[in-house]
């Protein structure tokens, strides 16, 4: 059975650790036969590929443990910190799999 085109080029699946993102990602990536990429596989390959002192941010936690008991708030504004900078390979991800399933669709 042929699915539809999804009626959206990227989804994004956001949640706390363990309320079942992945449950949900991989059956939907599967209905509409498109990619799936995981944010943490490309956080932990970006991690293994880099050092401390060429992304800093990325690597915040291992570096400073003393932030695992620093003010919400503080824990926040690292955590959006590090995803700006990490936007650039984020959007390379997402460019590189709209062009795929375009080809693959076209």
């Amino acid at each position: 059975m042929e699915m539809d085109a999804p009626p959206w080029t990227v989804t994004l699946i956001c949640g706390a650790s363990g309320v079942g993102k992945s449950r949900t990602a991989i059956p939907l990536a599967a209905r509409y036969g498109v990619p799936l990429a995981e944010a943490d596989d490309i956080v932990t390959a970006l991690a293994a590929l880099t050092t401390p002192e060429h992304h800093p941010l990325l690597h915040y936690w291992d570096t400073h443990p003393e932030i695992q008991v620093a003010e919400p708030e503080r824990i926040a504004e690292l955590h959006f910190a590090a995803a700006d900078a990490l936007r650039p390979g984020f959007e390379a991800v997402i460019a590189e799999q709209d062009t795929e399933f375009d080809v693959a669709a076209g």
